[in-house]
């Protein structure tokens, strides 16, 4: 088995033959950060003697990350909006 067969392909966008390379990805969406989460809370979760299934802790990854992003945008809005005030 080749290893080009295993990756996914995505169309091209000239329209000419398909492209299995993957643009930069922001770190929100990386698989790795989502994978250290996911383990963090498995951890946290093991030691409570909570005992999670199988796709549980990776569920709890993405909605903590998920959370965490929204708060920072409230947070990034708020500070913007104090900043235009006056300066007193």
């Amino acid at each position: 088995m080749s290893l080009s067969s295993s990756l996914p392909v995505a169309p091209s966008p000239d329209g000419g033959a398909p492209s299995t390379a993957r643009g930069p990805r922001s770190a929100f969406h990386s698989l790795t950060l989502r994978g250290a989460v996911a383990m963090a809370i498995a951890y946290v979760a093991g030691r409570f003697g909570v005992d999670l299934g199988a796709d549980a802790a990776q569920e709890l990854a993405a909605r903590l990350l998920d959370l965490v992003f929204t708060l920072g945008v409230l947070a990034v809005g708020v500070g913007r909006a104090r900043a235009a005030g006056p300066l007193a």
